[in-house]
């Protein structure tokens, strides 16, 4: 909780293997479970690597050397066990350690922007004549949902079957939030989801919309009324994070009031720096 908005995958995945546990979901681990590691010195928690489905990250006292070390040697000894395929942060706590765990089989990383949003500055964007309003999505929208996102869409990574992006709007309904926008035909036009929500911070993803209907807004409004939605359901912050070369993305979430703070990397390991051209393992 010392920088939320850094460690919301973190803490979002707590939350998330509490409640699979208390509600008893069928969430599926090819990873073998959530796991997480801590530095300690006297005593005090000086740095953590965690990690979930394979994706993990970083936390530390900044200049301590003696932690970072500590914490290479996880992330290389997780990442020939197989358990850790893609290293997700910011550039502050991750950049500091990819000098140290060239032995993981590091992949060339993917510098993204990273940006986060205040309530006060949030600016949301009128309706789009000829589309309904963005609404919260159920689990009745799912079949509509894996035809849209089976279209295939810059910067998304891509699963491999029907019942992989069902389980994966499953765990989505149950943890997290998903707004969609439909055309006249009852289509999802653009759809947004939070990837995480804890500790009063949210992080965005999975923003896209049809490529017939791209630049009339669909974006900008479908994610306003996801961000509108979180502050009104507790969230302080809401960042995100998209490759650099996406430019047109910039522009949609400036626009909604997102303010530069600095780099998120996503660095692939292992098994995953293999195959990553393979599953075009980049997220948005």
């Amino acid at each position: 909780m010392r920088e939320p908005a850094y460690n919301v995958f973190h803490l979002s995945a707590m939350l998330e293997h509490e409640r699979a546990g208390q509600r008893e979901l069928d969430v599926p681990e090819p990873y073998g479970g959530p796991w997480a590691v801590g530095a300690l010195r006297d005593g005090e928690l000086v740095g953590a690597i965690a990690a979930m489905r394979g994706t993990g990250g970083i936390y530390h006292i900044r200049s301590d050397e003696e932690a970072l070390d500590d914490l290479a040697a996880v992330v290389v000894q997780k990442s020939k066990q197989g358990v850790l395929s893609l290293l997700s942060g910011h550039e502050s706590q991750v950049g500091a350690l990819l000098p140290r765990i060239d032995a993981a089989g590091v992949g060339p990383p993917d510098y993204c922007y990273f940006q986060t949003l205040q309530p006060h500055d949030l600016l949301l964007p009128h309706d789009v004549p000829g589309f309904h309003s963005p609404r919260i999505a159920t689990p009745s929208d799912t079949v509509r949902l894996i035809d849209f996102y089976e279209l295939g869409f810059y910067s998304l990574a891509r699963l491999p079957s029907r019942a992989a992006w069902r389980n994966r709007l499953n765990e989505q309904f149950a943890y997290r939030t998903l707004y969609l926008i439909e055309d006249m035909q009852g289509r999802v036009a653009a759809a947004a989801l939070s990837s995480a929500e804890a500790g009063g911070v949210a992080m965005l993803g999975g923003v896209a919309t049809r490529a017939e209907y791209r630049g009339r807004g669909l974006s900008a409004r479908c994610v306003g009324a996801l961000c509108s939605h979180l502050f009104r359901n507790g969230m302080h912050t809401i960042s995100l994070f998209y490759l650099e070369d996406n430019r047109a993305a910039g522009r949609v979430y400036e626009k909604l009031g997102f303010r530069d703070a600095g780099h998120w990397l996503l660095v692939p390991l292992g098994l995953g720096a293999a195959f990553a051209p393979l599953f075009n393992l980049r997220m948005q």
